[in-house]
């Protein structure tokens, strides 16, 4: 099967839609038809060049469910995902610390 070449205006949509929209980079590259990592490649190499914005893009909030196994139950730690990396951090943990860590691996994905 031969390769498809394609240009850098196709890479830029779908950083776009990885930036913008709910979907993962596996999620866009499987709609497409392509690498996951090779798009990965692409948003590291349009970021580098200045031709994306570094980051994932404007801030979404989740749905927190929490399910309670008894009357006393408290949680014990908070879970936190940034894209394919969790953080875990004891309940009680400094809040600024905490927001670095986000920051610095947002930073990253």
């Amino acid at each position: 099967m031969a390769r498809v070449r394609r240009g850098k205006e196709f890479w830029k949509k779908l950083a776009s839609e990885v930036r913008g929209g709910p979907g993962s980079v596996a999620e866009v590259a499987s709609r497409y038809g392509v690498s996951a990592k090779y798009l990965s490649y692409w948003l590291w190499k349009l970021r580098r060049d200045g031709e994306l914005p570094k980051g994932r893009g404007r801030a979404r909030m989740l749905p927190v469910v929490v399910e309670r196994t008894a009357a006393n139950w408290q949680p014990s730690q908070v879970e936190i995902a940034v894209g394919a990396v969790s953080i875990r951090a004891l309940v009680g943990t400094d809040v600024e610390y905490v927001a670095s860590l986000v920051r610095a691996i947002g930073r990253q994905c």
